[in-house]
């Protein structure tokens, strides 16, 4: 969801959960950004959604961290001095 700068993140993951919650009732677990704080977080829990802060920053060094280990090389084309 993308909201103008002007907008609340609180409001918009308030509207957005209760949204979620009247169309998708089996929704129990919800991840958001540390931008969120408490109400977006008590609101989801009043809608028996988990709603749980993680740090993005983290989540994208952990998803990307596995490009950055070598791999083996194999297969070798002549010429290439590997």
């Amino acid at each position: 969801m993308v909201t103008a700068a002007s907008f609340s993140d609180n409001e918009a993951g308030k509207q957005l959960l209760t949204h979620t919650a009247a169309t998708r009732p089996t929704l129990t677990k919800a991840w958001v950004d540390t931008g969120y704080k408490n109400q977006a977080i008590e609101h989801g829990a009043k809608l028996g959604i988990n709603v749980v802060p993680r740090n993005t920053h983290l989540a994208r060094r952990i998803k990307y961290n596995h490009m950055r280990t070598r791999r083996p090389l194999r297969w070798k084309l002549p010429g290439n001095g590997s």
